[in-house]
């Protein structure tokens, strides 16, 4: 839930927040040669592609299924939580060795008739971005698809570059609820350092089906969601880690849990924040992906700016246990360096209230 952890108490921090955040930042990109980092995850890869063919979709998010619903367009429609990995060859600047890079998304599939669908990317905190068109064969069991077309992606990595990304070839493949896209390309960017780069990568995004398809329409997504809704009051503990100190915390929070616009989805606000979160039975429920709340000043301690990276929230009757974790960068004048990157956990108790 969003309660109000990791507190920022760095005595001078002052309130508790009750948020999440984006995708973790990388290591940095440029060295002191000024070249792309040759650390693993600090590459020129591309984080998501798409050909350059020119078609275009619609990123919201809706579901659409003008089709055949056991046709093998059908059995790919849905969005999906995704990761990506993938490793990049530097074509220039010359002498950098290859680069494995990993990123997350979500992935929209529609399906225009029940031949063909629609794949559309938002990665990590980016504004959606890149499409790739698919012809689909096989039934909805099993069902496979070739690229036919699509528009690049845009977008910031994870590791700080401005990347541009256009798949070459693409195929996918869905088995139930879990969908394999796989792609080959070329990207081209710049990292922090200011350093230009062109690269061609192999890579593979790994999907599980969150909302839409066959659960679009579930009574079990929907029975496991209202388990969680109402209004929720407990105490939370929470620990930020920095290089300038561990700062714990506790306090209270009151937390109040809404139903998502698909089944299966829920979503928590504790007056700072919303946070996403996938049911995955009537007793569990998962943080969705990396997300990011509003950076919080204080006159005294500088600004918060948290990332939660994972949680869990466990029912039992009226009774919820919840854990987070996550990262933060805190900006201070206090700090030598003026702004420190830190890491946090936060755990609490809540009971139902109705």
């Amino acid at each position: 839930m969003t309660y109000r952890g990791p507190v920022l108490v760095f005595v001078l921090l002052g309130s508790l927040l009750d948020c999440g955040g984006s995708p973790s930042t990388g290591p940095d990109v440029g060295g002191a040669s000024g070249t792309p980092s040759s650390e693993s995850s600090g590459s020129g890869s591309a984080s998501n592609a798409s050909t350059e063919s020119g078609s275009s979709a619609d990123a919201s998010g809706a579901i659409s299924l003008p089709v055949d619903s056991g046709s093998a367009a059908a059995a790919f429609v849905g969005t999906f939580q995704a990761t990506w990995v993938s490793t990049a060859t530097i074509t220039s600047p010359a002498g950098v060795p290859p680069q494995s890079y990993t990123d997350t998304a979500v992935i929209t599939v529609t399906a225009p008739d029940s031949n063909d669908i629609l794949m559309a990317w938002q990665v990590g905190s980016n504004a959606p971005s890149g499409t790739i068109a698919f012809a689909v064969n096989g039934d909805s069991a099993t069902a496979t698809g070739i690229g036919t077309g699509g528009t690049c992606w845009m977008g910031q990595l994870t590791n700080g570059n401005l990347q541009t990304s256009c798949a070459l070839t693409a195929t996918a493949a869905i088995m139930g609820d879990t969908l394999t896209q796989h792609q080959t390309g070329t990207a081209k960017g710049v990292t922090p350092a200011g350093v230009p780069y062109t690269a061609i990568y192999d890579g593979t995004w790994t999907g599980m089906r969150i909302a839409g398809g066959s659960n679009v329409n579930s009574s079990s997504g929907a029975t496991a969601a209202s388990a969680f809704v109402g209004t929720w009051n407990g105490s939370v503990n929470a620990s930020v880690t920095c290089p300038s100190g561990v700062y714990p915390s506790t306090g209270n929070s009151t937390e109040t849990v809404t139903a998502g616009a698909a089944a299966g989805e829920i979503t928590t606000f504790g007056g700072y924040c919303r946070l996403n979160w996938t049911a995955n039975t009537a007793s569990m429920a998962s943080l969705f992906m990396s997300q990011v709340c509003p950076t919080v000043s204080s006159a005294s301690a500088g600004s918060w700016t948290p990332t939660y990276t994972g949680g869990t929230i466990s029912l039992q009757g009226t009774t919820a246990v919840i854990t987070e974790t996550g990262t933060g960068v805190r900006t201070s004048t206090l700090l030598p360096s003026g702004s420190e990157a830190c890491t946090f956990t936060a755990s609490g108790s809540y009971s139902k209230s109705n």
